[in-house]
């Protein structure tokens, strides 16, 4: 493992790097790998926490935030956006008073599937920029659908490009990016896309995702459906009924033994297929 500290190290370098933490949602798990990793490159600067937002309670982050250094912030792309969860975990962080905002920064990644990265990286920088943390840039990954089992993620190119951005944090540390300059790099998103983007905001992605079903007969009650839903929307004595908040990930159609928990995921494929077509992005990885 490559040790991302200098010779050179400053203050700031270190008082940055004392408490690290990762906090991201990934309900196909390409996320969380990228957070791994992540973890990986800068675990010798000091104490790096890792807290998927699908596995801990609202109630303990606060603290651990608190205490933060450096706070990274993974979402995967659903509907060219960030995961509700995420966003509700970034609007809840405590602003910090601008007199001791110096040495608290932060960065974001996403992973997203074949189609476009959206505005994902934008909006969460900017909800972080406006609790007065240091954005110090944000990573890009093309992954794979929730049903591209074959694909592997991450690759070495991903693998790659994922130490450079570590080093890239480190150096913009010290030197970093003007907020109004990093604003517009993130702004990358084509025309297509800013068209697009506040109708898939406004009206969801319900009206067009296939339904998902349910036959008692077939379920075993095993819990698999109720312990991979990242949302916990999912009660398996009330199904078919299931609380708001389901982001349309699949897992439980995936995890269910049985069959029990269905949908028309040749439709779903059909959606995605004709969305990359439309909506392609160029650039599939990239540290901005």
């Amino acid at each position: 493992m490559t040790n991302l500290r200098s010779s050179e190290e400053t203050i700031n370098e270190h008082d940055v790097f004392s408490k690290v933490t990762l906090v991201y949602m990934s309900p196909n798990g390409s996320t969380r790998k990228c957070a791994e990793l992540i973890a990986e490159q800068i675990k010798g600067e000091g104490e790096v926490l890792l807290i998927d937002l699908a596995r801990i309670d609202s109630s303990e982050l606060e603290s651990i935030i608190s205490e933060t250094t450096l706070l990274g912030v993974g979402s995967p792309t659903y509907h060219l956006n960030m995961l509700d969860p995420v966003k509700i975990f970034l609007e809840g962080i405590p602003n910090i008073p601008i007199n001791k905002s110096q040495g608290r920064c932060s960065f974001c990644f996403t992973t997203y599937g074949h189609v476009n990265s959206g505005k994902t990286l934008i909006n969460m920088a900017k909800i972080l920029h406006k609790k007065h943390y240091a954005v110090l840039g944000a990573l890009k990954l093309r992954a794979k659908h929730f049903y591209q089992k074959s694909i592997m993620f991450p690759n070495s190119e991903d693998q790659d490009l994922i130490l450079k951005f570590c080093e890239t944090i480190k150096y913009r540390i010290t030197n970093p990016i003007e907020w109004r300059k990093l604003s517009k790099m993130l702004n990358y998103q084509y025309l297509k896309v800013k068209l697009i983007y506040p109708i898939i905001q406004i009206f969801g992605s319900s009206f067009r995702v296939p339904k998902f079903n349910f036959n008692k007969d077939l379920c075993t009650s095993c819990g698999l459906c109720e312990e991979n839903c990242p949302t916990h929307v999912i009660i398996i004595s009330e199904l078919p009924k299931k609380q708001k908040g389901c982001i349309y990930c699949f897992n439980c159609v995936m995890f269910c033994p049985t069959g029990a928990i269905y949908s028309d995921l040749d439709k779903v494929k059909r959606i995605l297929k004709f969305d990359a077509k439309v909506l392609h992005e160029e650039s599939i990885r990239e540290i901005i």
